[in-house]
């Protein structure tokens, strides 16, 4: 069985003979796999602080039938770096890998690809973002405005610390 695509594969496996009823025909059914198998498929990452480190660990599996020797490659984005680069991974074994995204100064979004490849399978993509903030502060969220009857406003706001946990603070206004 040598899948083409992942999934779940179909296929009859048909035998002539010269019996009666002859040919005999067989359904037959397999599961594809990538050889090089990532324990996640993309890097999403959020509020990262200007200057800050941020390490994430990716397992990648051998799905092969031979071992395999697995290289690591960040091929687009600057700021992103994976160790070890070069590794050789047995027959349904298991190796990590670390990917590092260093923020830098100037908050933006930041884009990366890292790529998972060996000689005669198929490399594997994973696609990486990263949002950098400034430094911790507070965000005002207009959450909600209510006109009273007495002409007043009432209004929330919630102050979410990009470290903390959420606050509200309620006031009201007389118009």
């Amino acid at each position: 069985f040598t899948p083409t695509a992942t999934g779940l594969q179909t296929g009859n496996l048909t035998i002539t003979h010269n019996a009666s009823g002859s040919p005999t025909v067989y359904s037959i059914q397999g599961t594809g796999v990538h050889a090089i198998d990532p324990n996640i498929n993309a890097v999403n990452l959020v509020n990262i602080i200007i200057g800050s480190t941020t390490n994430i660990p990716i397992t990648v599996t051998n799905n092969a039938t031979t071992s395999l020797l697995v290289n690591a490659n960040i091929t687009t984005g600057t700021n992103w770096s994976v160790t070890p680069d070069t590794v050789t991974i047995p027959v349904g074994g298991s190796s990590i890998f670390n990917l590092t995204f260093i923020a830098p100064a100037i908050p933006n979004n930041y884009t990366g690809t890292l790529v998972f490849s060996s000689a005669s399978v198929l490399s594997r993509t994973i696609q990486l973002s990263a949002i950098v903030v400034s430094e911790a502060g507070l965000i005002f969220e207009k959450d909600s405005v209510n006109r009273l009857e007495d002409n007043s406003y009432m209004d929330v706001l919630q102050l979410k610390s990009l470290t903390d946990s959420l606050h509200a603070l309620q006031f009201r206004l007389q118009v």
